[in-house]
């Protein structure tokens, strides 16, 4: 496991935090971190391996994930902006696999997103207030799902979009 910023259990990236040998595993301690949120992302996280978030993720600047070429990108937990439509997520796995297991900005919503990938896992909503919705890749609903901009704003699939079970799941865009 490789971690930098670590305090008491959260993590914070306020610079460029870059593992070029394995996996990066990060869990937070609620209520800990900016706004709230176990881990508080607020630069560009880099990994050669698979990155895990298993606590709920707080953007507090423009950010972006990079798992390595074949990699999974799983959040096990909510991602929400800590200032409606201030921050972006850009998550990227190359040919890999990127899960999505909780809303994204739920609770407050993103500036824009991003998300691109050989297979993106998507279990819940998004929404964004005012900003984008980009996937680059296949999506696959396992869960039923709505896609939102508030204000309009373009929201691209570029690849099929499936279901884990036909007739379950559902998607709305708005």
């Amino acid at each position: 496991q490789v971690a930098a910023g670590v305090s008491h259990g959260i993590l914070t990236t306020a610079s460029w935090v870059t593992s070029s040998s394995g996996d990066l595993n990060l869990t937070g301690t609620a209520g800990a971190a900016a706004g709230s949120f176990p881990i508080a992302l607020s630069a560009a996280l880099t990994s050669s391996g698979n990155i895990i978030f298993n606590s709920a993720v707080g953007l507090t600047a423009t950010s972006s994930v990079t798992g390595g070429t074949g990699a999974t990108v799983n959040f096990t937990s909510t991602i929400n902006a800590t200032s409606a439509g201030s921050q972006g997520l850009t998550v990227s796995a190359s040919s890999g696999t990127i899960t999505f297991g909780g809303a994204i900005g739920a609770t407050t919503a993103l500036g824009a997103f991003s998300a691109s990938a050989g297979l993106i896992n998507v279990s819940n909503n998004i929404t964004t207030s005012a900003g984008t919705i980009t996937f680059t890749g296949p999506v696959t609903l396992t869960g039923t799902s709505t896609k939102s901009t508030g204000a309009g704003a373009a929201i691209s699939f570029s690849g099929t979009i499936t279901a884990t079970s036909a007739g379950s799941q559902a998607l709305t865009l708005t």
